[in-house]
């Protein structure tokens, strides 16, 4: 649950370096609309790859088969909502 704990912290200051990326590149005027999204997507990807590389890892070691009455319940409680979260993480919002 520690590594949960610092990826959540990490993906909150991630996302607030998004917030201020994305309000930078909408203040330029000289961009196109289609311009601006294509740079908030590269600047989303290249931000937020670590994470979703992060929780893949913890996806891989704690997919396999259950030992414990632990991993059972982790196993359980989690495994849905983190491919969930590797899912949406992977996709820009918008």
């Amino acid at each position: 649950m520690g590594h949960f704990l610092c990826c959540y912290v990490d993906v909150l200051r991630r996302i607030n370096i998004l917030k201020e990326e994305a309000a930078r590149v909408a203040a330029n005027s000289t961009l196109t609309s289609a311009e601006k999204n294509k740079i908030n997507a590269a600047k989303y990807s290249a931000i937020m790859t670590p994470i979703v590389v992060a929780l893949e890892r913890r996806l891989a070691s704690t997919s396999r088969e259950p030992r414990t009455p632990h991993e059972t319940w982790f196993h359980k409680e989690y495994n849905a909502q983190l491919r969930s979260a590797i899912t949406s993480l992977k996709v820009p919002p918008g």
